[in-house]
């Protein structure tokens, strides 16, 4: 299924969390276009501030059942009503808490089911997951560390890892759930990388597992990635590209963290260096500025404020050319910390693929 294209690495004891990899949350948008739309949309309205409560961390959205939220939005073309679905919640209740919906399960048509099922029962059968458009889907997967493993430093890692200049570093406003958390994104996709048992503990302290040292990756496809991924793969019915994304999820994630991020593997400072002086071919200049790219990255934490740096002084097409000296050397500019006390760890793209290798191989 996956092909590994590099030489042997050493990677953390870890594996793939409750043996899943595929959906983990998809949205929905229902757009109230018929000539009874008002009549729809008061009709929604109704069931939603009547029968169900609001959302405690988003006032603006209500919770119907376990696994399904939704809100109405207002927008230049009318009226909306968005819905997000986590299908392993829906379908086994809040003991799908932490699951995610396998691609080798069939949880997505049992979600589908329940879905329609809920909004006919409620006298909204016009409430159909065919009837839908996808507006978003998070592809995920689970890292569960065997060892001791610090995610917030690796996470730091990701931060000053070189990635797709079309994406950007997005950051959270609390500092503490900052050092928990990792987001790229542009107007197609996302990957976001982040502590789930410190997310556990902002939302619910009680359903903590202990001992836990669990990092969630979630590949995020955004409208204009859907439509560009439907046409690609000549997929026109909504729901056949959710299965789609389901059967592939696998090789979906693997890629899409390939497509965003550099895929070399991060080694210590010293390491760095010393590979660098050793190619005297290379005219000095270019070293030193090799060496400089490797000090920043270290001291200013983000590789996002490198490039801001770089189109400042409208040297990005010299920061092009030192990666690519980088991946010549199979190494990544961004090190190690010196207090991490540690000389090699794999990129996100190696550490995702081991894992996966390691459990579909045993089937």
């Amino acid at each position: 299924m996956l092909e590994n294209s590099w030489d042997r690495f050493a990677s953390p004891s870890c594996r793939l969390y409750h043996r899943e990899v595929g959906i983990h949350t998809f949205e929905l948008l229902y757009f109230f276009s018929d000539s009874n739309r008002y009549e729809r949309i008061k009709k929604v309205w109704q069931f939603l501030t009547q029968k169900c409560r609001r959302y405690s961390h988003n006032h603006y959205q209500f919770t119907l059942c376990p696994g399904l939220r939704a809100e109405i939005l207002n927008n230049s073309i009318g009226q909306s009503l968005k819905m997000l679905v986590n299908p392993r919640v829906m379908v086994h209740g809040e003991l799908g808490y932490l699951g995610i919906t396998d691609c080798r399960s069939d949880i997505l048509t049992e979600c589908r089911f329940i879905f329609n099922d809920f909004w006919e029962r409620h006298g909204l059968a016009f409430l159909k997951m065919e009837y839908c458009l996808a507006n978003r889907i998070d592809l995920c997967m689970g890292i569960e560390f065997l060892e001791p493993f610090s995610i917030p430093d690796y996470l730091d890692l990701l931060k000053r890892t070189p990635h797709k200049n079309t994406y950007r570093l997005l950051s959270l406003p609390n500092p503490e759930d900052e050092w928990h958390n990792f987001k790229i994104a542009n107007q197609r996709r996302g990957l976001v990388v982040y502590d789930k048992v410190h997310e556990q503990n902002r939302f619910s302290k009680s359903s903590v597992v202990s001992g836990l040292n669990l990092m969630r990756i979630e590949y995020q496809l955004y409208p204009a990635g859907l439509r560009n991924l439907s046409q690609k793969r000549g997929i026109a019915d909504r729901y056949a590209l959710f299965t789609w994304l389901m059967n592939n999820a696998p090789e979906t994630i693997c890629k899409g963290i390939q497509h965003c991020l550099e895929i070399t593997p991060y080694r210590s400072i010293e390491k760095v260096r010393a590979e660098i002086e050793k190619q005297t071919a290379w005219h000095e200049s270019t070293r030193v500025k090799m060496m400089k790219v490797q000090q920043y990255l270290y001291q200013q934490g983000t590789y996002d404020s490198l490039v801001e740096e770089m189109r400042r002084q409208k040297k990005m097409s010299e920061l092009h050319r030192i990666l690519e000296r980088y991946r010549q050397l199979r190494l990544s500019p961004t090190t190690l910390r010196k207090r991490s006390g540690q000389i090699y760890m794999p990129s996100l793209f190696m550490l995702a693929l081991y894992v996966l290798q390691k459990e579909f191989e045993e089937e």
